[in-house]
């Protein structure tokens, strides 16, 4: 028996809280002939540690009530009304109007003084997980020849874009893997395109007979043809106008016939990623994660054909080596070295010209409301700000309606044909959750899941040799926003209607997985057929049908799938419901009473993840305060060995 007595003190949310902790561990050691209970546990002991805690607190209560539940508990607002307001500059006079709360996407840095002085509003910024980029359409003629495609990229002045364009609230960069990634070469190449190097690029152009054959100017392909190109750009992009511009005075001071064309968001995209009917274009790309596994969905020879990938269709068989080394190994060092191998081929055949990364900047009113969260991927406007902020003034701080401006209106509400949440709102995980929530720091933080373990054969014979098994057991107090309950089925028919369904946006990632059963109602167990790094990450974070409503579509059905609101199979499970929507000018998502970890239905315990390769442990931070009081918790554990068999 341990007996452990501490007096300390914290502060918490203003308030210094003293506490007396007083813990008592029981350790009781069972044998085989004790277990008599507990079947199927052969060759097992167990050892039940029960600790008693008594703890007397006593504080003075903080003025602001604080919030209730669990740490990730929420949403607090009774609901966000988005209307779609362009260009920024309307948005901003929207904000200082008193017209929204929010501006839900990134602002350029030329409005950072006029809203740092005004009252009332408050700016942040965090480095983007992502970049503004060229992509190059390497099918056509000549930009399929390498030595145009770097000319350009060393024409282009990235450090006079970067300072004219963002007010140095940014970074040139040249790799494809952002520079605050593990992954990037950014700092370890050993040349960049950072500044404009004319001569240079004149010099791989006469190489490669790109020559002013008929002295009009401008010079033709090597085969002797005359070409343009087409640089075009979508009114939404930050600085799109700009860097458009500089991008075709570039061409036009190596000798190419070049012009900027702007057109509107969805007419682009069309274009861009379902056509493929482009020269260049300007485009924006984030991530929501550090994972680089994306580079084979991107860029390998297998993707070319899939809708929304593969957007410069570029082919090479050397970095199709590399993208199998990058999704087969277990070995992190070789995923690493595949990675940077990848990037290598990347930068020096610029399929893509990657510009520049920028700084998230984020803009919001502060009269009302508090709890914005500087999410390293998203912001101040991403999902944990709409699921933690909440009103500052009143005896609660739940309720209200969070006043939000974007871009432009949603692509859709069918979560499979969502390709972009760029100057939209990210309604898709609004409305639904997936398995593992990504952290405002870039953590793993199992949501649906209660924990999950990942095994090989080497760490459970059962696996057969060569796959990977992960098993989720799922929360058991999860309802779908019909009132049926979440499960393990939902779950497994989920990830099954992907792949066989071929739904484009989702298949990459579920090449290689062979099984994805429910083996209770809230357990469900996925097998790959390969040994890989990243087969958690490929399904931890797809969002989660409901199989009671997709079971019933026909085969390819869900492309057509336009759900609105009040529709009966727009059933969804996230912490907002679709309450209306006006196409191109209003949406608004109320509150989800019955969401898991919602008020007061929110879980007061903590989220556990299992031993392997697993999420981080979260403890529970009750946000609450005890006058004068005590009490007493018994905690029991069973911790389970299993015996080393005899030889």
């Amino acid at each position: 028996m341990d007996l452990e007595i501490a007096l300390f003190h914290k502060w918490h949310s203003g308030v210094r809280v003293y506490t007396i902790r007083v813990s008592i561990n029981l350790v009781i050691i069972l044998h085989d002939s004790k277990m008599k209970g507990l079947r199927g546990l052969k060759g097992v002991s167990a050892i039940i540690i029960v600790s008693i805690i008594i703890t007397s607190s006593i504080s003075l209560v903080n003025s602001q009530m604080l919030l209730p539940g669990h740490k990730y508990s929420g949403p607090f607002i009774s609901e966000i009304m988005s209307k779609p307001i362009s260009p920024i500059s309307s948005q901003v006079s929207a904000l200082l109007n008193d017209e929204v709360d929010v501006i839900a996407n990134s602002i350029s840095p030329s409005y950072l003084y006029e809203l740092n002085d005004a009252e009332s509003i408050e700016t942040s910024k965090v480095l983007r997980n992502g970049y503004f980029y060229f992509s190059i359409n390497t099918e056509e003629y000549p930009f399929n020849i390498t030595e145009f495609r770097r000319a350009f990229a060393f024409a282009f002045d990235k450090t006079a874009l970067v300072h004219n364009v963002w007010n140095d609230l940014a970074f040139p960069l040249d790799s494809c893997v952002p520079r605050n990634n593990p992954y990037s070469i950014e700092e370890i190449m050993d040349y960049h395109y950072y500044d404009a190097n004319f001569s240079y690029a004149i010099q791989l152009l006469d190489n490669a007979g790109f020559l002013d054959i008929d002295s009009d100017g401008y010079r033709e392909a090597p085969n002797g043809m005359d070409f343009d190109v087409e640089v075009s750009y979508c009114n939404i992009l930050a600085g799109g106008a700009a860097t458009v511009d500089l991008a075709v005075s570039a061409l036009q001071a190596i000798g190419i016939n070049a012009f900027g064309v702007e057109e509107q968001y969805y007419g682009y995209l069309t274009r861009i990623y379902a056509l493929h009917s482009y020269d260049v274009a300007y485009l924006v790309r984030s991530f929501p994660t550090l994972d680089v596994n994306w580079l084979a969905h991107e860029f390998s020879s297998s993707s070319r054909t899939l809708y929304g990938f593969s957007t410069a269709r570029f082919s090479n068989d050397t970095l199709d080596t590399y993208i199998d080394e990058l999704l087969r190994s277990t070995d992190s060092d070789a995923v690493r070295e595949a990675a940077f191998e990848i990037q290598k081929i990347l930068v020096y055949q610029c399929p893509e010209i990657v510009v520049c990364q920028n700084f998230i900047i984020s803009a919001y009113r502060t009269d009302k409301f508090e709890g914005f969260i500087p999410d390293i991927n998203e912001g101040s406007f991403g999902w944990w700000t709409w699921q933690r902020v909440h009103l500052k003034q009143g005896d609660t701080p739940i309720g209200g309606t969070l006043r939000i401006c974007t871009l432009s209106d949603v692509e859709s509400f069918n979560t499979m044909r969502i390709l972009t949440n760029y100057g939209q709102l990210d309604i898709q995980y609004l409305l639904y959750d997936s398995l593992i929530k990504i952290g405002p720091n870039g953590e793993d933080i199992p949501w649906l899941a209660e924990s999950y373990i990942i095994e090989t054969h080497a760490d459970n014979p059962s696996v057969p040799e060569g796959y990977t098994q992960i098993t989720f057991d799922i929360r058991q107090n999860i309802t779908w926003s019909d009132g049926n309950q979440l499960t393990a089925e939902d779950v497994a028919f989920t990830m099954n209607y992907y792949r066989d369904e071929s739904v484009s946006k989702y298949l990459p990632d579920l090449w290689n997985m062979t099984q994805a059963v429910a083996m209770t109602d809230y357990r469900v167990r996925f097998r790959f057929n390969t040994e890989s790094f990243w087969h958690l990450h490929s399904i931890a974070y797809m969002p989660i049908l409901p199989k009671h409503i997709f079971v019933d579509f026909e085969h390819g059905e869900w492309n057509d799938w336009e759900p609105l609101p009040n529709d009966p199979t727009l059933v969804t499970s996230g912490p907002f419901i679709l309450n209306s929507y006006n196409p191109t000018e209003l949406i608004i998502l109320e509150n989800n009473n019955n969401y898991f970890f919602g008020v007061p239905q929110c879980q007061l315990k903590p989220i556990y993840s299992t031993t392997g390769i697993s999420g981080p442990n979260i403890a529970p931070t009750l946000a609450g305060s005890i006058i004068a009081s005590s009490s007493i918790i018994l905690i029991g554990t069973i911790i389970l060995t299993r015996k080393r068999q005899e030889a």
